[in-house]
């Protein structure tokens, strides 16, 4: 059947009617101009349209929590700007923010994991939902260029990890408790054919809410692991976070295509904090689980490559580890992709998980 949501539904993007005499929707406006470099952008312009990327985001909120310091967009997230993309939209959720019961600390809306990336589509069109988990440091709203190349039939929900909004940094959680949460909240909210995707540290994330899934009966169709190898020497991995200074975290991530936006300085170092804290649980992770899952995952596993990533050499035969965790496991390779492949060559990303799961969401 197809997939639905439930009424607890995650938040999905939504629009707002252009509000040309609201005065909060036209200063949003005036901050989007100056940060994307645009002559005019009007109350029912879309950010991403206008060339806006997740860097872009990160200073687009923070400007203009800056600029309307007072009521609602001071507690604006960042996931907040794609799920309103427009400044009227922006200004709606900033109002509603403003209201009893929500901002920065109330509202179980506020504090929810799953978030719509694709657009509302008439009941009974989507074949099949991707949940998707992001990279190390990264927040739900990596997945906006993936999320548009999908077609039709297909629905995004990205994860939001506890901790992860750079504007908003909190205490983040051991992949264990996250993994009981984002699986309590998958099992409550989405209905219909579904496949859990991870990406680079994000795979350990979604492989344990996977085995989470299994155990409540909540089994997904597929599992897709990008970008990502299990890590066969932990303890040298967790050294190696140790004693690496920030410099060279930074070097590396952007030898892997990781920082091609501009951040600012407290951006940069929210950032590299929520980096660290992923790479080091993942570590852990494997540390834990030297020789797999006891019980292997009955959910196909796909080890999804791009034969560009330095960061999974040898992945030919590499991929075949990952039966330590799943019984039954399989390769896709992404022609020319490099690490960050669900951000550079979503089109390609997308026409590869279509295909993966054509035959109305079943795992091929």
């Amino acid at each position: 059947p197809p997939a639905s949501a439930s009424a607890d539904a995650p938040e999905g993007r939504t629009t707002a009617a252009p509000a040309d005499g609201d005065p909060v929707a036209l200063r949003i406006a005036a901050v989007w101009a100056e940060v994307l470099g645009a002559a005019h952008v009007a109350p029912d312009d879309d950010f991403f349209a206008l060339g806006g990327d997740s860097f872009a985001a990160v200073r687009a909120v923070r400007a203009v929590a800056t600029a309307l310091p007072d009521g609602g967009a001071a507690a604006l997230r960042v996931v907040d700007l794609f799920s309103n993309p427009t400044p009227a939209g922006l200004a709606a959720r900033a109002a509603e923010l403003a209201g009893p019961g929500t901002g920065a600390g109330g509202g179980a809306q506020h504090h929810r994991l799953l978030h719509r990336l694709t657009p509302e589509r008439p009941a009974g069109t989507t074949a099949l939902t991707l949940v998707c988990f992001p990279h190390g440091g990264g927040d739900a709203i990596a997945y906006q260029p993936l999320a548009a190349q999908l077609p039709p039939h297909i629905e995004l929900l990205a994860v939001s990890p506890p901790g992860h909004d750079p504007l908003r940094p909190g205490p983040m959680l051991p992949v264990p408790e996250f993994a009981e949460r984002a699986a309590e909240e998958i099992a409550r909210t989405v209905r219909g054919p579904y496949a859990v995707y991870g990406h680079c540290a994000g795979v350990v994330t979604a492989l344990e809410t996977t085995r989470v899934l299994e155990r409540l009966g909540q089994r997904p169709i597929a599992l897709d692991l990008a970008a990502a190898l299990p890590e066969e020497d932990p303890a040298y991995a967790l050294e190696m976070e140790r004693v690496s200074g920030d410099d060279d975290l930074v070097a590396y991530l952007t030898t892997m295509d990781g920082f091609d936006g501009v951040l600012d300085d407290s951006d940069l170092t929210a950032v590299l904090r929520m980096v660290r804290h992923d790479m080091t649980e993942a570590a852990r992770f494997f540390a834990r689980t030297p020789d797999g899952f006891d019980l292997p995952l009955t959910t196909p596993l796909t080890c999804i490559i791009g034969d560009a990533d330095d960061a999974t050499e040898g992945y030919e035969d590499g991929y075949r580890a990952w039966g330590r965790y799943a019984a039954d496991v399989r390769l896709a390779v992404i022609p020319g992709g490099r690490h960050y492949f669900a951000k550079h060559l979503p089109d390609r990303l997308a026409a590869l998980l279509a295909d993966l799961h054509r035959n109305g969401g079943t795992h091929v």
